[in-house]
């Protein structure tokens, strides 16, 4: 955004099960994922390197996930940009 306005490209990394994990193994990564994530040490080195982190539910995480596709794949197809 600092070089082209209205541009937002942030970097981001999550945690990835196979498809069809049963819920109740989702919700005890997600919730153990997010205890770690509120560790304050955790926080701090992450912050030092000049991440942050996201606590959130696994639906929330689906969610966000599906919108960057379909943004990245408009823009790709807007642009002109073929899959090689």
């Amino acid at each position: 955004a600092e070089t082209l306005k209205g541009f937002s490209f942030p970097a981001w990394s999550g945690l990835i099960g196979p498809a069809h994990m049963a819920p109740e193994t989702v919700a005890k990564l997600n919730a153990a994922l997010n205890t770690v994530l509120n560790n304050k040490e955790i926080v701090k080195k992450l912050a030092d390197g000049a991440m942050s982190p996201w606590v959130t539910s696994s639906d929330a995480f689906d969610k966000y996930i599906d919108s960057e596709v379909t943004r990245w794949t408009q823009l790709a197809r807007s642009a002109g940009i073929q899959p090689e």
